[in-house]
């Protein structure tokens, strides 16, 4: 029985025959600079909030070079400027949280739940307990820039919102929140309403029946099309 997490679920809505070449033929993607410098950074944030006191900035840095990731760039100048990049944004960062640093009370929190029959599993970068009893979902993004409003309206936060009630059942979900880690500022909203929970577990239970029908037709897009490593195997571009 596989399981769903939010990934894999939006793999499926952009495109099923991208769902199955990734996940059942298990054609790995190629390696890319964004994610390798996004893994890297989350590394060194977890770091920052696994002890019990605001680490110093170098010890944050420290572990952000040993658990560089190095796959996807172009070559080495690329690598050095985009490590550059991410010194330069954990330090903004770390100059920004002391004053409001609090131990959260989990760091990298790994769920698995289910949907009536269907396993759903993932990770939340980051869950805070506020001094009203209520958490604060984090999730950190370290692209170029967050779009306005996204917090309101993506099914991530919903996600972890459904994920934390298996987690923490005795403690409601106050904030949902996405921090841009590159311009340490922060979207936040409040909890989804009952409607948009029950709206999301419709489509994790919908997108299983999918897949055990085998329902991989695929969809092109001349945007996501342009950048997808499998157009080669798809058959919407076979000659």
């Amino acid at each position: 029985m596989f399981k769903l997490s939010h990934s894999s679920m939006s793999t499926y809505r952009e495109c099923p025959m991208k769902w199955k070449i990734k996940y059942v033929d298990k054609v790995p993607e190629k390696p890319k600079k964004h994610f390798s410098l996004g893994s890297s950074v989350h590394s060194a944030l977890e770091k920052m909030y696994r002890v019990d006191a605001c680490p110093h900035v170098d010890l944050v840095l420290a572990e952000l070079d040993a658990e560089w990731i190095s796959a996807g760039y172009r070559d080495a100048k690329e690598e050095a400027k985009y490590k550059a990049e991410a010194v330069r944004m954990l330090r903004a960062f770390h100059a920004a949280e002391p004053p409001h640093w609090r131990r959260p009370l989990a760091v990298e929190a790994e769920f698995s739940f289910r949907v009536n029959h269907v396993e759903v599993r993932g990770f939340i970068d980051r869950v805070d307990l506020e001094p009203d009893g209520t958490l604060t979902v984090v999730d950190y993004k370290t692209g170029r820039e967050l779009e306005p409003g996204r917090a309101e309206e993506d099914d991530q936060l919903t996600m972890y919102q459904l994920a934390c009630g298996a987690l923490f059942p005795d403690i409601p979900v106050g904030l949902l929140a996405f921090c841009h880690v590159p311009t340490a500022s922060w979207q936040r909203c409040g909890p989804r309403p009952p409607e948009r929970l029950r709206a999301l577990e419709a489509e994790v239970v919908a997108t299983h029946a999918a897949i055990v029908r085998g329902e991989f037709r695929e969809r092109p897009s001349a945007q996501s099309c342009q950048w997808c490593d499998y157009k080669a195997l798809c058959p919407a571009w076979r000659p």
